[in-house]
């Protein structure tokens, strides 16, 4: 299957931002990278929660003013060498099964939306 790059905009949510990587991560469908985005967050950025994670596919990156959640997602798939990208909000939950159900629906289609529990 096809790699994934999952962008995980962040700001003011360190109580969830933990769980929301910890989902992305340990999906069934393993092909992927994980791009968390500080959106300028200095009173609380996501790195504490997320510090003893040493996954190869976790990238940290920090804006250094506050944009948006669409800014973040448009920086990530700017860089995105990754033939599809997902993005995940920083307080959501998600299924092990999301990505890979998700490349199973796009079988010959350019886009696929997936439901999502956010806030189990």
């Amino acid at each position: 299957m096809a790699s994934v790059t999952v962008s995980v905009p962040y700001h003011g949510c360190p109580d969830t931002v933990r769980r929301a990587v910890d989902a992305v991560l340990g999906q069934t469908h393993t092909d992927l990278v994980c791009v968390v985005v500080n959106d300028g967050d200095t009173e609380a950025p996501p790195w504490p929660a997320l510090a003893d994670i040493a996954d190869p596919r976790l990238v940290r990156l920090d804006l250094p003013e506050q944009r948006g959640r669409y800014f973040a997602d448009a920086v990530v798939l700017a860089a995105c060498s990754t033939p599809w990208f997902a993005p995940h909000d920083a307080d959501d939950a998600a299924d092990p099964g999301w990505l890979a159900g998700m490349l199973t629906a796009v079988e010959g289609h350019d886009v696929v939306l997936t439901a999502q529990r956010v806030h189990p």
